[in-house]
């Protein structure tokens, strides 16, 4: 019985200790809120920047969403970053109607040898007017960025951590993976002690009596 309890312990401890290595993948994504002027109809490039600030590879995967997520048309959809690379992801956005909508690139950074990745967001507003109504004249170059490459800016992650400089990021903390894979050691560990407890009191209830 001994050898049993210790051998769970063990496992569990592995376990633990795995998911707390494979949460700590850090995204970092710039560029990542604009908001953009067009006419209706027309076509506007734009791209996002993709940063890999990890010590392992990552497979980048992007999903557009929101108003006109079949508006959007992505020069990639999925990549690979090696450990300290980065890339500049092209999109095109249009919209078909007069007025404002909101859409979304939503980035997903995922190990290469598997386990827990991490989320990002990119928010996309447009507003769109009619061809040659003359609004918004002070905005030149119709776009508005938040972040740019010296300075990513945007991420979305209820462990997200932001800097002074606008830069954020995001972390699965491996301090909380830690803590829940510690606890269901610790319950797994007091169900076998109540266990072998029960063992021993059948053992002894079996013994013929003198």
């Amino acid at each position: 019985m001994k050898k049993r309890i210790l051998t769970v312990c063990l496992i569990v401890s592995l376990l633990a200790f795995s998911l707390a290595n494979a949460s700590a993948i850090t995204g970092r994504l710039g560029n990542s809120r604009m908001v953009l002027h067009p006419d209706v109809g027309e076509e506007v490039e734009r791209y996002l920047l993709i940063q890999n600030i990890n010590d392992v590879l990552l497979t980048i995967t992007l999903i557009p969403s929101g108003d006109l997520r079949d508006e959007v048309q992505l020069e990639e959809t999925s990549l690979i970053l090696q450990p300290g690379d980065e890339k500049k992801v092209y999109f095109t956005i249009k919209a078909n109607e007069v007025g404002t909508t909101e859409t979304k690139i939503n980035v997903a950074f995922s190990p290469e040898s598997g386990g827990a990745g991490v989320g990002l967001t990119a928010t996309i507003i447009v507003v769109a007017s009619e061809e040659g109504s003359g609004e918004d004249p002070g905005n030149e170059g119709g776009s508005e960025v938040e972040g740019d490459d010296d300075n990513p800016g945007f991420n979305f992650n209820p462990s997200q951590n932001a800097g002074n400089n606008g830069e954020s990021e995001t972390t699965v903390s491996p301090f909380n993976s830690l803590l829940i894979s510690t606890i269901v050691l610790i319950v797994i560990f007091i169900v076998l002690l109540v266990y072998a407890k029960k063992s021993k009191t059948k053992k002894r209830a079996r013994r013929p009596s003198a």
